[in-house]
């Protein structure tokens, strides 16, 4: 079953709001192109300023987890390790440095485009994710993540 467009759009207007209110108190810029279904959010580590951007590709959301990429701030690539951070540090961690992506089911990468987790199911996603099932959680987290002295490891080598 697919979620019409404008029902994905609504819901992400909704959550577009709790985005901004994070984004506000974490100095995070938020680039929501609605209309595309994606929402691009640019963060920045305390830890050695580093700066990542998360782009949340929102087809069918929220039947489907978003698709969860990073884009590199100098280069514009997509995917590429060093548009990732590497938050190897301690376990449990969230970098799949092969992809690389995100580990979790909140990222429908980890579904279409690696072998990583064949036993998930992501119509279940929902139930499986957790406390990371709307997009404020997930940037949250990836925010904790890259702020975190215990895990984070600076930009992701290849």
């Amino acid at each position: 079953m697919t979620v019409g467009a404008a029902v994905t759009r609504e819901l992400l207007r909704d959550e577009k709001n709790t985005v901004d209110e994070l984004a506000a108190d974490l100095d995070w810029a938020v680039d929501a192109a609605l209309d595309d279904l994606v929402m691009t959010v640019t963060m920045e580590s305390q830890l050695d300023s580093e700066v990542y951007l998360v782009e949340l590709e929102c087809t069918n959301y929220d039947e489907e987890p978003p698709y969860v990429e990073m884009i590199h701030p100098d280069t514009g690539e997509r995917g590429v390790p060093a548009a990732y951070f590497d938050d190897r540090g301690t376990s449990p961690n969230l970098c799949y440095p092969k992809g690389p992506a995100w580990c979790h089911q909140f990222n429908r990468k980890l579904y279409q485009d690696t072998n990583a987790h064949n036993d998930w199911s992501m119509a279940a996603w929902k139930r499986e994710a957790g406390d990371y099932t709307t997009l404020g959680s997930i940037l949250l987290l990836l925010y904790r993540r890259m702020n975190d002295p215990e895990s984070y490891q600076g930009r992701l080598q290849a």
